[in-house]
């Protein structure tokens, strides 16, 4: 086999579909990034891959991604019996990760006054769910369009979430999003369906499951309607978990919240809460 070609990156790209069950979004952003390595290598660069990244206009984050991709990859031919000599090219140490940006409370408060719509009341209604959803639980928006209607456990006030690798956590619903969650189930989604096939807990204004292009697009004209630079779900998440860090909850709880494998990527935010504490005391002490 040769180490390095589109067959066998496809054979790699099977393997962690069938047998480590990864979701087609990841099985793309894999391929997306093992074709930047493969574009890296034809030309020879006498640069590093994390150099010749950032020299494409990558982030530190989208460039840490690839690297980890090209590693697990690299990982799998060795354990296929290819001897694989390219990790000189992996090095890493002068790609520093950016902080996670976040959406705060006064935020969500706005984007959820602008995600209201005139004469419709079961699309505002809708809206302010996917909202909380995000920003309550810090769902990411994978997890937020695959929601089904029997998720939602009412007896025990809990939702089940299916993370990545098709992992599930159990999630307990906070009182305000779940008065509105069994308000949205019992009288605005029958105004929104169209088929009672269709088993997504949310729904678009086609009766359908929504996208995740639709989640952003959404969000992104909320947020302009706020007055708001642009936002993304993801900003929502890392709000939810900043303000839960933020009002005295523990790392592992926000672990287990966020479905995070490892505490140790949860660690972000405490450098996240420490920068909005540094940012708050120049701007109100009156000694700064």
């Amino acid at each position: 086999m040769n180490p390095f070609s589109r067959v066998s990156i496809e054979e790699f790209l099977t393997y962690l579909q069938l047998v480590e069950n990864k979701s087609a979004h990841t099985l793309f952003s894999y391929k997306r990034d093992l074709d930047k390595f493969l574009s890296y290598r034809k030309i020879k660069s006498s640069k590093l891959f994390p150099e010749y990244l950032q020299g494409k206009g990558l982030s530190a984050r989208s460039t840490a991604r690839a690297i980890s991709a090209v590693r697990s990859y690299l990982h799998w031919l060795e354990d296929k019996g290819c001897s694989v000599d390219f990790r000189k090219h992996l090095t890493v140490s002068n790609v520093k990760h950016s902080l996670p940006l976040f959406i705060n409370y006064e935020e969500f408060s706005a984007v959820l006054k602008a995600s209201s719509v005139k004469n419709h009341p079961e699309q505002t209604s809708r809206n302010q769910l996917v909202l909380m959803f995000l920003f309550s639980l810090g769902c990411r928006v994978s997890e937020l369009v695959s929601m089904q209607v029997s998720d939602f456990i009412n007896t025990d006030e809990s939702i089940v979430i299916k993370g990545k690798g098709s992992k599930q956590r159990i999630l307990p619903v906070v009182d305000p999003l779940l008065a509105h969650l069994r308000e949205y189930l019992t009288a605005v989604r029958p105004l929104l369906i169209r088929s009672y096939k269709t088993t997504s807990l949310i729904l678009n204004d086609r009766g359908n499951r929504p996208s995740r292009v639709d989640i952003w697009r959404w969000i992104q004209k909320w947020s302009a309607k706020a007055g708001l630079e642009k936002k993304y779900p993801h900003q929502f998440r890392h709000g939810c978990a900043t303000e839960l860090l933020d009002h005295g909850a523990d790392l592992r709880s926000i672990q287990e919240l966020l479905g995070h494998s490892s505490v140790e990527t949860t660690k972000i935010y405490t450098k996240v809460s420490r920068r909005q504490m540094q940012d708050t005391i120049k701007k109100h002490h009156p000694l700064s």
